[in-house]
């Protein structure tokens, strides 16, 4: 049901059997959802690895390491579903920075960044061909991460959907990535999809920048229509 409501402006997220969402045509509430945890080996895979970035923060780094994460934290908000600004703590930053750079095969960053931003990462162009299942990206080659030892742009992506759909339908999955270097690589960059898919369908794209002192870009969305 749509609602509009004079104490809730916005909301996203369940509570109790209610979960509240957006669409074009406004606010509305559904029943709450319960998914099926069909513990894949992809999600077994990704818990270990938020286990154990978790736990390396209280067994591995040092004091000082943790103060850093924190100051960067401190001045690197981040925004969420309804656009407002919100701050994670050290240990959430730390954590989200090491996923992506162990998702991607890259070695793992205790220090904090003594740079407060995000990393950068100009518009990607992205591609789908039946021939070969392959997916990617167009990108600018001068982009930090795409000009040192240790940065890379890794790509995830959803599963098939049909061509009208507007957005993606479950989860994204690692595809694989474009590690830099001291000479840049070269645009574009295709890969073997992790999904098999014909053609004619919208493949949703998130991709991800991660440069050499562990910071990493915000998400970068966009889809392909397959060929």
């Amino acid at each position: 049901m749509l609602y509009k409501s004079a104490l809730v402006t916005s909301a996203s997220g369940s509570i109790g059997g209610m979960t509240a969402s957006r669409s074009r045509g406004g606010a509305y509430l559904r029943a709450r959802a319960i998914p099926i945890d069909p513990a894949s080996s992809y999600q077994v895979a990704c818990r270990a690895l938020l286990g154990n970035l978790s736990a390396r923060w209280s067994s591995v780094l040092t004091t000082i390491q943790r103060t850093a994460w924190n100051l960067y934290a401190q001045y690197c908000p981040y925004v969420n579903n309804l656009g407002d600004t919100h701050y994670l703590t050290g240990q959430n930053m730390y954590v989200a920075c090491n996923t992506v750079r162990m998702q991607a095969g890259l070695s793992v960053i205790d220090a904090g960044p003594v740079v407060f931003a995000s990393a950068g990462l100009t518009p990607l162009g992205f591609t789908a061909a039946v021939s070969g299942q392959l997916v990617g990206f167009t990108y600018t080659n001068t982009d930090q991460w795409a000009t040192e030892v240790g940065g890379a742009c890794i790509l995830l992506t959803s599963r098939p959907n049909s061509a009208a759909r507007a957005h993606a339908k479950g989860g994204f999955r690692y595809a694989g990535k474009v590690p830099g270097a001291v000479v840049p690589p070269t645009s574009p960059f295709t890969v073997a999809s992790p999904f098999v898919f014909t053609a004619g369908k919208n493949l949703f794209m998130v991709a991800r920048a991660c440069v050499a002192d562990g910071r990493i870009s915000p998400p970068f969305r966009g889809f392909a229509l397959s060929a």
